[in-house]
């Protein structure tokens, strides 16, 4: 059963922060194994994942993510990225604001899909109060706003960010709806009222590990239509975690299975797990985040909507088909035959 669901489904991490220094071996600075990206990117070709959507979070990032498309683009994996400056990073353009803007509207120009590129969406961009340490609130607002004027320029859909901003980001989004061409609110955490907010702006919701913590997460996000859902990592961050709500309800799925795993678990039992310090060649990196994680993502996902009537294959496939909405994602079979 789970050898022919790998065959069948096409599962698309629209979330994934390839350039990070952790799949280079480098973790807070220092450095703990060789690079295993590549082992990476084939980790997630195997359990299904046909399509990677790499976040830009600065003009360095976005520029990185654009050279990782171009090197990991192939049959078996569709790689896309987006381009913008995170909220928490939004200082960079103080120096030198047209400048820093210039970079950005550049890089989207020379490689954006509408002329055959990989740039996808603007982004990661948006506000967050919960690390003003890193950026003041009223640059973040003054250079989230400014961002949009990429939207509209090169109409592409946001890759949104948005935490704990006390209504601010719902302000910026409704005064700038006209000049928007859709998007997704990436790692939600929210409530039930701004989940409706994000609905009603007409935006998908981007679900991840940190999406799926407690049961109150759990609680909202059964309640996203699932014509409305994007899956994601947000690798090599948002893992689910033994101590997370989502971990609780995949072990009670468990007993429904001859081996007593739930379908994600043995999927992924494939793979050894060490920690960095002992790190091992092909061997996922115990509480670091990739694609390959996807499937847990998606199987916590049918879990909360089975009563749907959907089975774990169609609740997956709806959601790449929410997915193919907003980016231009191909299956494997569909990409050889819009080249044939």
């Amino acid at each position: 059963m789970i050898a022919d669901l790998l065959k069948r489904w096409r599962l698309v991490d629209i979330g994934i922060n390839l350039t990070d220094a952790m799949y280079q071996g480098k973790y807070q600075g220092k450095r703990y194994h060789t690079a295993d990206i590549a082992d990476v990117v084939r980790r997630g070709s195997a359990v299904g994942v046909s399509g990677m959507l790499i976040t830009g979070s600065n003009v360095k990032e976005s520029e990185l993510a654009i050279k990782l498309c171009e090197q990991f683009n192939s049959d078996e994996m569709q790689c896309f990225c987006s381009v913008g400056c995170h909220p928490t990073r939004c200082s960079e353009f103080v120096k030198d604001p047209q400048a820093y803007y210039d970079r950005l509207d550049k890089l989207i120009t020379e490689h954006s899909v509408h002329h055959g590129g990989c740039v996808a969406a603007i982004g990661e961009v948006g506000l967050d109060y919960d690390r003003l340490f890193f950026c003041p609130a009223e640059i973040q607002l003054q250079y989230f706003e400014r961002q949009l004027d990429l939207v509209e320029k090169h109409k592409l859909p946001l890759f949104l960010h948005d935490r704990n901003t006390g209504g601010d980001f719902h302000k910026v989004i409704t005064r700038n709806r006209s000049r928007l061409h859709g998007g997704v609110v990436h790692s939600f955490t929210g409530t039930q009222e701004e989940l409706q907010q994000y609905l009603e702006l007409g935006f998908f919701i981007g679900v991840n590990g940190c999406s799926l913590k407690t049961e109150e997460n759990l609680k909202v996000v059964r309640q996203i239509p699932l014509d409305r859902i994007l899956c994601e990592t947000d690798g090599p961050w948002c893992d689910v975690r033994n101590t997370h709500a989502s971990r609780t309800l995949l072990n009670s799925a468990a007993g429904r299975y001859e081996t007593k795993q739930c379908a994600s678990d043995t999927i992924l039992s494939r793979y050894e797990t060490c920690k960095k310090e002992k790190f091992r060649e092909g061997c996922l990196v115990k509480g670091r985040c990739e694609p390959c994680h996807m499937v847990t993502v998606i199987e916590v996902i049918y879990e909360l909507k089975k009563e749907d009537g959907k089975t774990l294959e169609e609740v997956a496939a709806v959601i790449y088909e929410n997915t193919t909405k907003l980016f231009p994602f191909q299956s494997p079979h569909d990409r050889k035959t819009s080249e044939a």
